[in-house]
């Protein structure tokens, strides 16, 4: 890279003026962070050949030359010095400064089993020795279940949610106990009354007629001795689709039914296992629950619940038996990504009344889940609970803007809740259903009295573990940033979806764009994982996607923009972890995709359809020139997969090379040196992709920031180029318009949004009817903090952060920034900060990873611990 680049990395800075180290002073090592399966202590493994992960902590002169990983089903065996003795399983030592492990220990794994591991390693001197952790296997093969598909015989058009009961005994000596449940789509369950997890709204959303999954639950601490009760009210998600209430197809999927279940229960004796599972025997007759609909929302009567069914006793002659039906797939796999869960509550920030029967409520931020009531009153009382993104002039929920796509012609209310009383205290909030929402309103007939202290909002997602945090000394960045991130989660819902109301799909683009995002602020390796799997299901043979995945059928055609999403999100699962896992899913299905498209390509080798700069401000990209810019990424992506699991690739680099030589000839202006329409997105898109020269790169990233500084620093520019523009300037020189971009007072920019009251990103820069106020497709900006102004980012070539590349920048703008991240290697944190004409720069690298300091067309090279580097700086913060 040229010394004008290098200067850009920092800003405003100068030379490197001093550097201090700070080594733990301690010589002993240790050994944490022990996950398997990218979990700590999991409870659901179902692979023969588990990954095992783990970091260092302590004297930061060690690095790991090579490890041994020892399993037993009984931790006495790996007590003490760790030897080979009958009972333990141990790989072979390896050679390796990764610290991760693939079993393949000549133990075979059983199902229902507790397996306890523990790491010996060395770095050729000194050896270091884990200490134990565990990890339980569920269901080894299809075969290990015994239980049936149950459901209660109606028809699929029924809409009243099935409700199951099953009344079970556990005698004196219970060891552990666990519940073992897949559903279609949804299963709210109780043992003895008490709910099991947060949520119904598991398991986890797939392709239903290819693959369901099943969750795995503790649930010891819930039984006692004697007789107890299982219930089970089965929802019907995307799995049934009744009265197509939106426009994707979901009431015609391949995969459509009764909602159904299959569940065991395994309870584990000193000497012995009973196991409860789902049969004829269990017990069915009609929920409370009259409608649930995944658009519109639950319909629920109080007064129908089955009082005292939870007890033993409770008298359930007048139900049915249930019926043994068809199993939805042929494959059930456990759950490995997060369950969906209550992750906040949130307490109203103000409401009022319109009248003594209507309630407006705001939350004070935009959410994914629903409005919970809490309150007593006549029986028979009906409330219809409404969830919105904002006001209208009067102060009403107005969902005018995102039920273009709802079907409201079939008396259904959009996001809408309806509940009637018991006459006693009742908790009401949907069960098989969630809302994108600030706002609810609550109409009452009769009237009564709802006060704040009777209305709570509980956020609701997949869970994710936060990993990253950053901040600085500009507040409005701070804001964009929490924005994105509140963003970010409200739209997984066990998939990555578009916005959490009008479509809830799992928009394939915007799952790659945002995909930084998700991994530097949280533990989402597992989440994306599962939803390669649904990219495998939803493939047809000829080799298409679809744009949604998963998908009814709706959706196929060409579109390498969005079909990018089966290469970027493999691609970055590796370079965060080190793991191949996912490259190696992806490559069968990546070949399998370019000769689709191979047989779709124009006469001059481009591919001329498809989405590309989706909702720009004013400027369109024409979709031929996006389209085959990523038609090379994904060639070269292809060639790169291939080199990584060892197989030859050479025909997908040389294709990758025509296509790049097609760009650069056909594509670019050579008088104006711009590319394509001269968009701002068309000049950043090859740079970002790497299709540009490297003679020719500083030319059209300055030709690029021209554009800018022509349009006033403003912003016009879409999807695309909300990924590229910010890191191209930025690595080019020009990151002080970078900032004062994202910074524009007035639309369009982040913070305008911030400065007009959003508290998530909007789908549009000016958001306009139609267009959702929670979308996160245009926040790669959060990714853009961590790597561009702390810096913090993993290297190519020794992923998983084992190598790592430091290159912060000083924008005039800003005093201070800071960012930490728990990466897959350790934690890492860098903090710069003005003081007087320098700047100080905090680092702190894991134990047995190295770093690239980049400053000043300078490298510098770290090591593990803690470092402050001292800078000129010849200019100060407005």
């Amino acid at each position: 890279m040229k010394k004008k680049n290098f200067s850009a990395l920092v800003g405003a800075a100068a030379c490197l003026l001093m550097l201090s180290a700070q080594s733990c002073k301690t010589h002993q090592v240790s050994i944490g962070r022990m996950r398997c399966e990218y979990q700590q202590t999991p409870i659901a493994v179902d692979t023969e050949h588990p990954r095992f992960s783990w970091t260092y902590s302590g004297d930061t002169a060690w690095h790991q030359a090579t490890y041994i990983v020892f399993l037993s089903d009984n931790p006495h065996n790996l007590e003490g010095k760790l030897t080979l003795k009958p009972g333990v399983g141990a790989m072979l030592a390896v050679q390796t400064s990764q610290p991760t492990a693939v079993y393949f220990g000549h133990i075979p794994l059983r199902a229902h089993t507790t397996y306890y591991w523990r790491v010996k390693a060395t770095d050729g001197k000194r050896s270091v020795e884990s200490p134990i952790a565990s990890f339980e296997t569920a269901k080894m093969s299809q075969k290990d279940w015994t239980a049936q598909w149950i459901s209660d015989g109606r028809p699929r058009e029924e809409h009243c949610a099935p409700l199951l009961r099953k009344v079970f005994h556990v005698s004196d000596g219970l060891q552990k106990s666990r519940l073992y449940v897949s559903a279609a789509a949804y299963a709210k369950i109780e043992i003895n009354g008490e709910r099991v997890g947060t949520s119904s709204l598991n398991p986890g959303y797939t392709h239903y007629d290819r693959r369901n999954l099943y969750n795995v639950y503790d649930i010891a601490p819930m039984l006692h001795e004697g007789e107890n009760v299982i219930t089970a009210v089965l929802g019907n998600g995307f799995y049934n689709e009744i009265d197509r209430l939106g426009v994707w197809d979901f009431d015609r999927a391949s995969w459509h039914g009764r909602p159904r279940m299959l569940c065991e229960i395994l309870l584990h004796y000193a000497d012995s296992v009973e196991n409860i599972k789902s049969d004829a025997t269990w017990q069915t007759t009609d929920s409370p629950y009259l409608v649930n609909d995944i658009y519109s929302g639950d319909t629920y009567d109080a007064r129908l619940a089955p009082t005292g069914a939870e007890r033993p006793d409770y008298e359930a002659s007048t139900w049915r038996q249930c019926v043994v039906v068809d199993a939805p797939s042929p494959l059930v796999q456990a759950q490995q990504m997060g369950l969906t869960a209550t992750d906040t509550i949130y307490r109203p920030a103000s409401m009022h009344s319109i009248g003594d029967s209507i309630y407006v409520v705001d939350f004070g931020t935009n959410m994914s889940g629903y409005a919970r009531l809490r309150l007593r009153g006549r029986a028979g009382t009906v409330l219809r609970v409404q969830h919105g993104e904002e006001l209208d002039a009067e102060g009403r929920v107005n969902v005018d803007r995102i039920t273009g796509l709802f079907d409201k012609g079939k008396g259904f209310g959009f996001q809408t809740d309806v509940y009637t009383l018991s006459g006693h205290e009742d908790v009401l909030s949907p069960e098989f259903t969630y809302h994108g929402f600030r706002y609810a309103e609550i109409h009452v007939s009769p009237a009564m009295h709802i006060g704040a202290d009777n209305v709570e909002a509980l956020f609701v997602h997949t869970s994710m573990r936060p990993v990253g945090h950053f901040r600085c000394s500009n507040d409005t960045l701070n804001r964009i940033w929490q924005a994105v991130n509140q963003s970010y989660l409200s739209n997984f819902m066990s998939i990555p979806t578009d916005c959490p109301q009008r479509e809830k799909n799992g928009w394939t683009a915007d799952a790659h764009i945002s995909s930084d995002i998700g991994l530097l602020n949280f533990d989402a390796f597992t989440a994306y994982e599962k939803w390669l799997c649904d990219m495998e299901d939803n493939q047809r043979p000829d080799g298409q996607i679809a744009d949604i995945i998963p998908s009814s059928g709706w959706g196929y055609g060409v579109n390498p923009v969005w079909s990018a999403a089966m290469y970027i999100i493999p691609m970055n699962l590796y370079y965060y972890t080190g793991d191949l896992k996912a490259i190696r899913q992806a490559l069968p299905l990546c070949q399998k995709y370019l000769q689709f498209l191979a047989s779709h390509e124009s006469e001059t080798g481009s591919i001329a359809s498809g989405l590309g700069d989706w909702v720009p401000y004013k400027t369109s990209t024409p979709e031929e020139f996006t389209s085959t810019c990523y038609y090379y990424l994904l060639n070269d992506y292809t060639a790169q997969f291939c080199r990584l699991t060892g197989t030859d690739g050479s025909e997908y680099a040389k294709k990758a090379e025509r296509i790049r030589q097609l760009i650069n000839t056909r594509f670019y202006d050579e008088a104006t040196g711009l590319y394509s329409n001269g968009s701002q997105a068309a000049q950043a898109v090859p740079l970002f992709l790497g299709i540009v020269p490297e003679a020719r790169r500083q030319a059209v990233a300055d030709r690029l920031s021209r554009l800018i500084a022509d349009n006033g620093n403003y912003l016009d520019f879409g999807m695309l180029g909300s990924k590229a523009v910010l890191r191209v300037l930025t690595q080019y020189g020009h990151i002080d318009q970078a900032v004062d971009m994202a910074l524009q007072k007035e639309a369009p920019s982040w913070a305008a949004w911030i400065a007009d009251g959003h508290t998530t990103p909007p789908e549009e820069w000016i958001p306009k009817g139609g267009s959702s106020l929670n979308h996160v497709f245009l926040g790669d900006i959060n990714a853009w903090m961590y790597n561009a102004l702390a810096g913090i980012n993993y290297d190519p070539a020794c992923p998983g952060f084992r190598h790592i590349l430091l290159t912060p920048h000083f924008p005039r703008r800003l005093a201070w920034a800071e960012a930490s991240y728990e990466s897959f290697s350790g934690l890492i944190r860098s903090r710069w900060e003005r003081q007087g004409e320098r700047i100080v720069l905090h680092i702190e690298i894991p134990v047995n990873t190295t770093a690239t300091l980049r400053l000043d067309g300078k490298e510098t090279q770290l090591g593990a611990g803690r470092h402050t580097i001292t800078c000129q700086d010849s200019s100060a913060p407005d």
